[in-house]
């Protein structure tokens, strides 16, 4: 291998190895910095992105580490007196390579209600939109609410997909609202009460021209106490519905930075093209 495919290997390896000691990400959390009508037995709810432990400390005390879903935690607080002023902080890492060392952020500080109790938010159906594009494409085009539901997602290593908005009516104390697969209600996504309901789908198989891979998603909307709409039921078109001229799907899982199959491919280039380059020595000369 040449010189210069081992610096490329070296530094495309350090890179990687940069990223993965990058600590977890905490992408939003509910209820927000300086959040007033809080519930008196709030839900922390925190968007991570994937792989993510957190621990939160409530006026200073520790709770226990959460241990639930991939992206999303939650830690349900004690009972809080009204109309009271606290703060908490969140210490974030990511758990597979088992760094000791957390990212604090926080505080967030909040004020509870009057106690009394609330109607549970309501959610309904809205007009949807559908677009198809690339995994590239949507992070260079995110604004804020964008960037939240992109950082729970992992890489793909073909990335063409659909998203979906769409903005719902709501009533109620809306803090985030809550989307899934349907019958996969134990790994949501969450997003801000402020932003519009989005959705990604791609494909799940290996066969590149099955683009009619249609779905649904499932949506709740959930207050600072937990409590959850009714469950809307939205149709996501396939990508052959969006765009007739659809090509490849989002099949695997790969990194954030580099698609997997890219890396072999550029050593071997450059490799092949050392090799075939004819080298002159001192005194040779290049016969055709």
């Amino acid at each position: 291998m040449t010189v210069s495919a081992l610096w490329l290997l070296a530094a495309l390896f350090a890179a990687d190895q940069e990223t993965i000691k990058n600590p977890g990400q905490v992408l939003a959390s509910f209820p927000p910095d300086l959040a007033t009508e809080v519930s008196t037995t709030p839900l922390v709810a925190v968007a991570v992105t994937p792989e993510t432990a957190l621990r939160l400390s409530l006026d200073g005390q520790v709770l226990a580490e959460d241990k639930r879903g991939p992206t999303f935690k939650t830690f349900q607080l004690p009972q809080l007196p009204p109309n009271s002023a606290h703060s908490y902080t969140l210490e974030a890492w990511w758990t597979e390579q088992g760094e000791a060392t957390a990212v604090v952020l926080g505080p967030y500080n909040f004020v509870t209600d009057d106690g009394l109790p609330k109607v549970a938010p309501t959610l309904a159906p809205a007009t949807l939109t559908s677009t198809l594009t690339t995994l590239w494409d949507a992070r260079a085009a995110a604004d804020t609410c964008g960037r939240v539901l992109l950082g729970q997602y992992p890489s793909w290593s073909t990335p063409q997909m659909v998203w979906s908005t769409m903005t719902p009516k709501t009533t109620g104390q809306v803090s985030y609202f809550l989307i899934w697969q349907k019958g996969e209600q134990e790994h949501p996504t969450a997003l801000p009460a402020h932003c519009p309901i989005q959705w990604i789908s791609f494909c799940d198989g290996s066969d590149e021209t099955d683009l009619d891979c249609a779905s649904q998603a499932e949506v709740v909307a959930v207050d600072t106490a937990g409590t959850r709409s009714k469950t809307l039921v939205v149709e996501i078109p396939s990508m052959n519905e969006v765009d007739s001229e659809a090509s490849g799907c989002a099949v695997a899982a790969g990194s954030p930075q580099l698609p997997g199959f890219l890396l072999p491919m550029v050593l071997l280039g450059l490799v092949l093209m050392r090799m075939r380059t004819p080298r002159r020595g001192p005194g040779s000369s290049l016969v055709r």
